[in-house]
């Protein structure tokens, strides 16, 4: 194999070889734009398609990351110049269209303020081996990805983030056959914000394929470990004057403001940036960040709150896979300082999903938060090393777990299409997440799905036919089968000898992805029913 040149849309490529966990060469074009750079009177603003250049693109190094704040180093890293995605594919010469490979696109995670599409976090080789075309692309990040202004003639409603995934997908639909990719088959597939994320872009109008997206963008979803009603995918209002008034700026003149804001230098919004951060914990960060419910306009991305899209069944209906790990709570010790853990039963409020809307220290806030608290919590006295194990769960099932079991069961009923319920337990030394944070106790962390998906600078070297091994090919193995049929397990064989079933009407049935594979029913019952009577409780517009 030569290094490859690919004539795309804007121009031409040039690529480079890299070899498979099997040893097998494939080609990789990296840091390809996809839309032109967002500087300038471009910050903020909705993305613009890339424009053609001229000479052959380089596309043998990777791109930059989008501007952000690192989260071990706490220190600037990125450019807003990122806007940018990686093709991986083991052919690219010209090929009849019922030899077109099933295409991949992943969307990273990183509560929407970090993260990137490098190799040294998703790397291609355990994927590529199953006869896939993978894609991976960045988005804007932070206070870039969700500013807006209330103003309409500005144009700056918000979600670009969201509206810079959907001009990526567009790329893919206008250029993944010169890869070899078949347009006509394209999942849709992240992990935390980026499972988030994917499945906002299913309930999203513009993924239909109307007027302003002529094609029908993707044809199947896997979401892992996150949804659409999670509530660190949204936030209540615009934080525009909190930005301002950080920034030492009057909104009053909103034209006046955003001309200020985009000659702000990079560095200074990071900076604001990292000051919320600082100030508020996780389950808080959609204060600024995060979907904003748009006015209706031709290129708005959503003007529902996902909820009631969900609950109305009006939404773009797609193969789905869906699910979380044991311990998705787990992630909170890596990212909330000993010290400050004991807010979760010093201030039980802190506990209630902003879902339910109380207004912060009411009576009714305060009583759902001593209930959630009391559930897992029991009545204490509470000490960092009797509530640990206790605060993984409530967080997991709060943050992740409620939700992505609720929308199953929604979808399910309202879907002609598979829905694909899972839930991870594996535990090897391919989980990573686990691993760094020093974690000991029992469960799956949040992201340890991914060492099984991608290899990383973190992952081990793999024994062949060991636990990792086996792990690792049947993720890989299940996900692309997803890809290419809509079903994760067409056949079964030695690797995957179980049939894994669809969720059905009144069945809740999903795969255990354990040493072992198992077909269950209603994963965690007891807790997710308490979360049902919780929300039952508040009189919703959008009941259970």
């Amino acid at each position: 194999m030569k290094d490859p040149i690919v004539k795309i849309s804007s121009g031409k490529i040039q690529g480079k070889k890299d070899f498979d966990v099997n040893g097998e060469e494939y080609y990789c074009f990296l840091g390809i734009p996809y839309a032109e750079p967002p500087l300038g009177k471009l910050r903020f603003k909705d993305p613009q398609p890339i424009r053609p250049w001229r000479n052959i693109f380089d596309a043998t190094e990777e791109g930059s990351a989008c501007a952000q704040v690192d989260l071990i180093t706490k220190e600037r890293i990125g450019t807003e110049d990122c806007l940018n995605l990686n093709v991986f594919t083991k052919k690219i010469s010209d090929i009849k269209s019922y030899d077109l490979k099933p295409v991949m696109v992943f969307i990273h995670g990183g509560a929407y303020l970090s993260g990137s599409n490098s190799q040294s976090l998703y790397g291609a080789n355990f994927l590529i081996a199953e006869d896939v075309v993978l894609v991976t692309i960045n988005y804007r990040l932070g206070i870039f990805g969700f500013f807006n202004i209330d103003d309409e003639s500005l144009d700056v409603p918000g979600n670009q983030a969201f509206k810079d995934m959907l001009l990526a997908l567009k790329w893919v639909q206008e250029n993944i056959r010169k890869f070899c990719g078949d347009s006509n088959n394209v999942t849709l597939f992240g992990e935390s914000a980026g499972s988030g994320s994917a499945h906002l872009l299913m309930l999203s109008p513009l993924s239909k394929g109307k007027k302003t997206h002529p094609y029908r963008l993707f044809h199947k979803v896997i979401a892992q470990s996150g949804c659409a009603i999670n509530g660190w995918n949204y936030r209540r209002k615009s934080a525009t004057e909190e930005i301002a008034k950080k920034l030492n700026m009057s909104c009053r003149d909103p034209k006046k403001f955003l001309d200020d804001i985009q000659a702000v230098p990079l560095e200074t919004i990071v900076d604001v940036q990292l000051q919320y951060e600082k100030e508020e914990d996780l389950g808080n960060t959609d204060r600024y960040i995060g979907l904003l419910i748009e006015k209706p306009h031709p290129n708005a991305f959503l003007t529902k709150h996902p909820w009631d899209i969900i609950k109305k069944g009006d939404y773009h209906h797609v193969p789905l896979m869906m699910g979380y790990n044991t311990g998705e709570g787990m992630l909170f010790k890596a990212l909330i300082p000993k010290n400050k853990r004991s807010v979760y039963w010093e201030c039980p409020e802190i506990n209630v999903p902003d879902l339910l809307g109380f207004r912060t220290g009411s009576e009714v806030s305060k009583a759902f938060g001593k209930k959630i608290t009391d559930y897992y919590m029991g009545p204490g006295p509470h000490t960092l090393d009797n509530t640990l194990e206790k605060m993984f769960m409530m967080t997991s099932d709060n943050c992740f777990v409620w939700g992505i079991n609720y929308c199953v069961r929604k979808h399910a009923s309202y879907s002609s299409e598979p829905i694909y319920f899972y839930r991870m337990s594996i535990e090897t030394e391919l989980n990573t997440f686990k691993i760094l944070s020093n974690i000991n106790s029992p469960g799956v962390s949040h992201a340890d799905d991914l060492g099984y998906l991608f290899k990383s600078a973190l992952t081990p070297d793999i024994e062949p036919g060991s636990m990792e091994d086996i792990g690792r090919r049947r993720f890989c193995r299940m996900w692309t089968n997803f890809a290419k049929y809509g079903d994760p397990t067409p056949v079964s064989d030695s690797l995957v000898p179980i049939k894994w079933l669809p969720v059905g009407d009144n069945k809740l049935c999903f795969l255990d992805i354990g040493k072992e594979l198992q077909m269950l029913e209603n994963p965690d019952k007891k807790r997710m029913d308490f979360w049902d009577d919780i929300y039952k409780s508040k009189d919703l517009s959008c009941k259970l």
